[in-house]
């Protein structure tokens, strides 16, 4: 009994040390986008007759700078609605909305199917249209993400305002990030 007791006991505590051993943090270095801080960028614009279209981007909210990785993802989130209160409330109209996520030299292709309608905590009809891209996996480099609307009021709408919030976040590029990497 002695003897089954020690070798239990013994297995008990090779299980344990097993278990915690595994449980070490790994000393592997991680590179490019797992080492480089995350920011948002976030802008509210307002679109329509009298004012037809805008861009924001990284490159605006960082005072002309590129600062975004262009091997990263960066999680780009468009939420649209009418400007009037009471039209928001009451409307479930999608308002005549043109949009265009972009990088520097190009853009990234979206259509009103990847686009969800809901109606917020506070009554309003709300449009959500949100993807996750990088310029170019390849060539990891400062960049630029953003987001364009334009008014479609030609679309047969109403003419009225188009209240437009833009997220944007996006990694800060760093070569030491993508050449040492990070622990």
């Amino acid at each position: 009994m002695k003897k089954v007791n020690l070798y239990a006991s013994a297995a008990a505590l090779f299980s344990i040390l097993l278990i915690f051993g595994s449980c070490e943090k790994s000393s592997e270095n991680k590179t490019g986008c797992n080492c480089e801080s995350t920011q948002t960028a976030q802008d509210q614009v307002t679109v329509g007759p009298d004012n037809e279209s805008t861009t924001f981007s990284t490159y605006d909210a960082t005072n002309g700078q590129f600062v975004a990785d262009a091997g990263c993802h960066a999680d780009m989130t468009l939420v649209f609605r009418w400007a009037d209160n009471t039209k928001a409330a009451s409307s479930s109209e999608r308002p005549p909305l043109q949009y265009e996520f972009q990088t520097v030299f190009g853009w990234f292709p979206t259509n009103p199917g990847m686009e969800t309608a809901s109606v917020d905590n506070s009554g309003y009809h709300i449009w959500t249209i949100s993807i996750s891209e990088a310029e170019n996996k390849d060539k990891p480099e400062g960049t630029s993400y953003g987001i364009y609307v334009e008014y479609g009021g030609d679309m047969g709408a109403t003419n009225a305002d188009i209240l437009c919030d833009i997220k944007i976040n996006y990694k800060v590029y760093s070569s030491d990030a993508h050449l040492n990497g990070c622990k």
